[in-house]
């Protein structure tokens, strides 16, 4: 459920990262995803970045991290498009997130 961190030293951004709702997308979903945008190119037409966009609207912050982080083509890039506009996040958070920090 609620994983939440009483680390009072850590800034307000982290501690929002730690206090978010894990992700609720399961393996199987994710797996899923992998499979139908595998085959995509290294381009999308609009209406598909259209149909994306509308897809993880649909997401919180939780799901959105968790995809960010499953490294998903076009998928977790558009996830991190929308937790930096829609979120604030950061580009440090945005490493942490996909483990490169």
């Amino acid at each position: 459920m609620y994983k939440i961190d009483m680390n009072i030293n850590k800034t307000n951004k982290e501690n929002k990262m730690n206090n978010a709702i894990k992700g609720t997308i399961t393996a199987q979903q994710l797996n899923a995803l992998r499979k139908s945008y595998a085959t995509t190119g290294d381009r999308v037409s609009v209406e598909v970045a259209n149909e994306l966009n509308k897809f993880l609207d649909k997401f919180g912050e939780g799901e959105l991290v968790q995809l960010a982080g499953a490294n998903i083509k076009w998928v977790s890039r558009t996830a991190v498009t929308k937790l930096m506009f829609n979120f604030n996040y950061k580009a440090d958070d945005i490493n942490k997130i996909m483990g490169t920090a």
